[in-house]
Formats: structure tokens, sequence, C-alpha cells
């Protein structure tokens, strides 16, 4: 597997963990069915204050072991030599800009999705709190549905048009 699709795999994961935690917090601590907005809103804030600290350290975390496993396989002791491939490796070309630009669509439809399950819930009479958890959950499968894609489109290879 390519560098990019292993990087979006690792945040791949993590979204997925997050989206997941945030499910399990919301409906254990009452939040999905809760009149208390205020309340909705903070944690939804909080977790996702939560999910960029942890996006950055994943990423972090993930060019320091490619870096590692670079340094490994190479055992040369050119430092310049492996500061040069993983340079190599890590500059975006027109494939990875293609990819990036098709995968993006699922986001936007997932966020044009989670706008119009919150209209449909508020016109059948949900609460405002469900209303603002079916888009934050339509909003994250679009971001997860974003990822999936463009591990996809790395493996398979994306063609334009």
């Amino acid at each position: 597997m390519s560098f990019s699709g292993q990087r979006t795999l690792a945040g791949l994961v993590a979204g997925a963990g997050l989206l997941v935690a945030y499910t399990i917090y919301a409906t254990s601590a009452g939040l999905v069915w809760s009149a208390d907005l205020r309340r909705v809103a903070v944690t939804m804030l909080v977790f996702i204050g939560v999910s960029v600290g942890v996006t950055i350290l994943v990423q972090i975390g993930f060019h320091i072991i490619v870096a590692i496993r670079f340094a490994a396989r190479e055992r040369t002791g050119d430092q310049r030599r492996v500061d040069r491939l993983l340079s190599s490796e890590m500059v975006e070309d027109e494939m990875q800009k293609l990819v990036s630009l098709k995968a993006s669509q699922a986001t936007a439809i997932g966020s044009g999705v989670g706008m119009v399950a919150l209209l449909v819930a508020l016109a059948c009479g949900g609460t405002p709190a469900f209303g603002l958890h079916l888009m934050l959950w339509c909003c994250g499968a679009g971001c997860l549905a974003e990822g999936t894609m463009a591990v996809w489109f790395h493996q398979r290879g994306v063609r334009h048009g």
C-alpha cells in the first residue's frame, strides 16, 4: 500500500474510533433525546476538539513510524539518503490530488444528507438534539466514506472524468 493510502487508513481508523466513542458516550449520557441543547452542543464541541487533537497525534505517530521503517529498511547509515527517500515519498503528486478531489465528494454528500436529515427529523416532531446528532453522524459517515474512497482509489487508481 502506498504512503498516502497508509496515512489515510490511519486517519480513517482514528476517525471511526472517535465516532464510535462519541456515539457510546452520547447514548449512555442520554444526550440523544435531551432537551438541554447547551449540554449537547458543549459535548459535541468537546468531542470535535478531542478529534482534532487525536488526529494530529495519530498523524505525528504515523510519520514517526514511517521514518523509523524507512531508516531500518535502508540500513546504510546515510541519513541524507533516508531523508531524500522520505521527502520523495511524501510529495503529493497529481494522482494523489485527484484521489483527494474525488473522495472529498463523499464528505459533501454526507454533510448535505445530514442537513436534510436534521430538517426531516424536526419536521416529523423529533427533538432538536436528535436532529443535531443525525447531522453529526451523517457528517461523520461522510468523512469515513471519504477515507474509504481515498484508500480504494489509492489501491485501484482513479481516472479523469
